[in-house]
């Protein structure tokens, strides 16, 4: 049994719904044939009596160009509260739709706020650093002024290690010109003992020499 609150079929203004057989292209075209009506009656409308010889032209009749309250106002209204309830029945379809547009709000939400008590814990992190660092920066005054002393220290170490290194030079030197003076004086020993190898050769001969001699003089 229909209910009469929410009749099967229902007239609004020109156009006709049917809401057991919602036929969207009919409505289309009967909403745009509406629309052409009323179009060429406005078109059709003119002053209602020619202006007087001699007269400039009146302007235009606001009463008569007012929209009536059944006019082109209230149709559009009617046109919505039609376009509403053709949409009605596709509501649950539009929020299937929407939920995961929904959910990817509301995953966004939560990674917002994740991310604003991040930053919260990361500000807290990086006041913390900066007394530490604070703290750091006055050690590091205190260090700077014993930096100091070394640096003093430092250079009066630099300027005996620069005359150890004089001396050290001149040992090298001193110590290269022995080598050189040693390998001479090798060179001249091999020499003497390779001459005197000689002459203990030719001692030996005229030793034989003198043997021979003496036998032939005897014999």
């Amino acid at each position: 049994m229909d209910d009469p609150k929410n009749p099967a079929t229902e007239q609004v203004g020109p156009i006709s719904i049917d809401y057991d057989h919602l036929d969207v292209s009919s409505l289309m075209d009967q909403v745009k044939a509406a629309a052409a009506r009323t179009q060429a009656s406005d078109a059709r409308s003119g002053p209602a009596f020619p202006a007087a010889p001699g007269t400039a032209p009146a302007g235009p009749d606001r009463t008569a160009s007012a929209p009536a309250p059944g006019g082109p106002a209230g149709f559009k209204g009617k046109l919505k509260s039609i376009a509403l309830k053709l949409m009605r029945p596709f509501f649950p379809l539009i929020r299937f739709l929407g939920l995961p547009l929904h959910q990817d709000i509301r995953e966004t939400q939560r990674s917002l706020s994740e991310t604003d008590k991040r930053l919260d814990a990361l500000d807290r992190l990086l006041r913390l650093q900066e007394v530490a660092f604070e703290d750091k920066l006055v050690l590091a005054g205190e260090r700077t002024d014993k930096t100091e002393l070394r640096l003093d220290l430092l250079e009066e170490r630099i300027k005996d290690l620069d005359e150890s290194m004089e001396y050290i030079r001149l040992l090298h030197n001193l110590g290269h010109n022995l080598v050189v003076e040693l390998t001479k004086l090798r060179i001249e020993f091999d020499t003497l003992k390779s001459k005197f190898e000689i002459l203990e050769k030719d001692l030996d001969y005229l030793r034989a020499r003198e043997r021979a001699l003496e036998e032939t003089t005897r014999s």
